[in-house]
């Protein structure tokens, strides 16, 4: 693999990073990427295309690296990997006929199904003329990604205009999500709605193994780092010492989301032991302020509360001592008659009767704080159905994992 290209002073080369499955634990794709020096010294593609769009030449560098990376993607013989070709906005919309491209992939037996345009962050002059040039690219048969979710102009604006097959999140949010305890909750849900809109989700960044423990935990399909595999001219070199490294990292992740959630059942056991305590007394009539005092006395017990079979506050919450309130959530914690119908807690708890349910950590309309609910619905003496609840501070839990939807029996 010795294909070049000058532009200037500049000799042109490609490299490739290969993106793994983490259900496959193989490589499925490449991600083409420039590398170019003049002489000796390096220069980065920023500041290549930075002279580029100071000469107005953006487009046709674009293009010739575009060239560049199929002719030698070619020759890696790997004609069941995708191939990831980042398209600047400007560029892909400054080419008078995109058929060179196609016509190229044509002459070098490639398949455009294939490809994969990788949108790339920067800003578009003329979004509509850039859904037209995606629209081309489905035509051609190839899939359309979006590059660094979470940065620049990469957002859910061109993600509900490009109807992407796969979005790529930004590294950023790796590094938030490892040091922020709310970030980490928001991750695995950014994932389910980047899923929700028709797209897989390729997680970049990866360098170490917590890192790939939390994409582990959020629901990525895929990954991409330096943990994994640098980019290289000729990939396959690297591509089984790769996947040795991510089965083995894999299963070190596994262990730990196992123990993870052994530690979590085992710290919730007091709250499930106390909560089913005070589902009984419920039953048998007991008024909640003197049924709920026990729990109450747990450290991060937040509120209990009593709602209807349809969702509705019968009572008013019964706040724990330890609770703090400085007021500025006050407007919402009048909760009597508020509708709680569409939080999960009450959907699993109407329909699992009997059974403790215990959520995801949820962000609280009470007082602006994650927590967790503990559910369950009961047959009242009266005969009617009733759903208890009782809110946990989510810092009773380990937050470096996503608490997964657990049922006791009671």
């Amino acid at each position: 693999m010795n294909n070049t290209w000058q532009y200037h002073n500049f000799e042109l080369r490609s490299h490739f990073q290969p993106i793994y499955s983490l259900a496959h634990r193989r490589c499925v794709g490449l991600e083409a990427l420039i590398r170019t020096q003049d002489g000796n010294l390096p220069c980065s593609p920023l500041e290549l295309f930075a002279m580029a769009r100071a000469r107005d030449e953006e487009a046709l560098l674009d293009q010739h690296c575009q060239a560049l990376h199929l002719r030698n993607y070619a020759e890696l013989l790997l004609p069941e990997q995708w191939l990831f070709i980042n398209v600047c906005p400007p560029s892909a919309l400054a080419y008078p006929d995109q058929q060179l491209f196609w016509n190229t992939l044509s002459q070098l037996g490639l398949a455009p199904q294939r490809m994969v345009m990788e949108i790339i962050e920067h800003a578009s002059n003329d979004p509509l003329l850039l859904e037209e040039q995606v629209r081309e690219y489905r035509t051609q048969g190839a899939l359309v990604a979006i590059d660094d979710f979470g940065a620049g102009h990469s957002n859910f604006d061109r993600i509900w205009r490009l109807q992407p097959d796969i979005v790529k999140l930004d590294r950023s949010l790796l590094v938030q999500a490892r040091e922020q305890t709310r970030t980490r909750h928001v991750l695995g849900k950014l994932i389910q709605l980047i899923h929700g809109s028709g797209a897989l989700a390729v997680m970049e960044g990866v360098e170490t193994l917590d890192d790939l423990h939390l994409v582990f935990d959020s629901g990525a399909d895929m990954v991409q780092g330096f943990g994994l595999a640098y980019p290289a001219a000729d990939p396959r070199v690297g591509l089984a010492e790769g996947r040795r490294k991510l089965n083995a990292q894999l299963a070190i992740c596994a262990r730990r989301s196992q123990r993870n959630q052994r530690l979590q059942r085992q710290q919730l056991e007091r709250y499930t032991s106390q909560f089913t305590e005070l589902v009984s007394l419920s039953r048998a009539g007991t008024p909640m302020h003197s049924a709920s005092e026990a729990i109450l006395r747990l450290p991060g017990v937040q509120r209990c509360y009593l709602l209807d079979q349809d969702g509705y506050q019968l009572s008013h919450n019964m706040a724990a001592r330890q609770s703090t309130d400085d007021g500025r959530f006050r407007p919402m914690q009048d909760a009597l008659g508020a509708s709680w119908s569409r939080r999960h807690y009450f959907k699993s708890a109407i329909t699992q009767p009997g059974q403790v349910q215990v959520s995801d950590p949820y962000l609280s309309v009470s007082d602006g704080s994650m927590c967790l609910t503990l559910s369950c619905a009961f047959n009242a003496e009266s005969g009617r159905l009733l759903v208890l609840c009782c809110d946990l501070h989510a810092a009773v839990l380990d937050q470096s994992c996503t608490l997964p939807d657990i049922a006791y029996g009671i």
